[in-house]
């Protein structure tokens, strides 16, 4: 992931319509432990992002921000969503290929 980035004024946005119950002060500090100005072609690595998506799930689980929390992984507590969900299909590698579950052995 670290070959991908992401401009942080996207990322600032997105969270911020993702995770409307966090402060902007919250998410903003968080954005700068990467991007200190916050300029507008300032880029997140994909890392990045993943890291500042962790710590703002561990301030909306209760926690005090704290830059030391990037390297725990973040418990949810039924107050948000701790995942993503995908809008559209999920594509494989082989999209033109069908797949197609089997059935379980008690059916065959």
């Amino acid at each position: 992931y670290d070959k991908l980035a992401v401009g942080v004024r996207e990322a600032r946005a997105w969270l911020r319509g993702r995770y409307p119950a966090l402060a902007p002060s919250t998410l903003d500090s968080i954005l700068r432990l990467f991007s200190p100005d916050l300029g507008p072609t300032d880029v997140l690595t994909g890392g990045q992002f993943f890291a500042a998506l962790r710590l703002v799930s561990h301030v909306l689980g209760g926690k005090e921000m704290d830059p030391s929390l990037v390297f725990i992984q973040a418990m949810g507590n039924g107050k948000f969503p701790t995942f993503i969900k995908c809008a559209g299909p999920v594509l494989h590698h082989r999209a033109s290929a069908a797949v197609v579950p089997s059935p379980p052995p008690s059916l065959v």
